[in-house]
């Protein structure tokens, strides 16, 4: 887990949050639930999904937002998921936005996104795939059948 303060007030630090999603490499789709964005790999061949969570939390000082930043593995038991490495990609591209004056990063989030945004409306457009465990499971069973099989040859 990571803390920050954005020395900016909360509607502009959301656009960096967002923004920083826009930009970090590896993460496909992302959603705002409240208080909190959410930022995902989604599943490929090597791994079943990072995900990385980014807290707003409320702060006595409008001109700041304290943030926290928490990758997780979408199955915990997938051992080729790195989540800590997207976790430091958009830190990195969170950094680099804040840096920034907020006209200068609006400007570079409207020519990131002119292709297209990667946030999503609702969550179970970031779910598209099928879910990871099913995937699991399915894989599993059919190693398992195929290694009795041989067993049994």
């Amino acid at each position: 887990m990571t803390q920050l303060i954005l020395d900016h007030p909360e509607n502009d630090a959301r656009i960096l949050i967002k923004g920083a999603f826009e930009r970090t490499r590896g993460i496909k789709k992302y959603d705002e639930k409240g208080r909190q964005v959410v930022g995902k790999t989604g599943f490929s061949l090597k791994n079943y999904g990072e995900n990385i969570y980014v807290d707003i939390s409320e702060s006595p000082d409008e001109n700041q937002t304290p943030i926290e930043i928490t990758a997780k593995k979408e199955v915990e038991i997938n051992i080729t998921a790195n989540a800590q490495k997207y976790k430091r990609r958009y830190i990195n591209e969170l950094d680099s936005l804040r840096q920034k004056p907020i006209e200068d990063v609006y400007d570079i989030i409207q020519q990131d996104i002119s292709g297209g945004t990667k946030e999503v409306a609702d969550e179970s457009e970031v779910n598209h795939s099928p879910s990871p465990v099913i995937l699991v499971m399915i894989v599993s069973i059919v190693l398992f059948m195929g290694f009795i099989l041989i067993i049994t040859l």
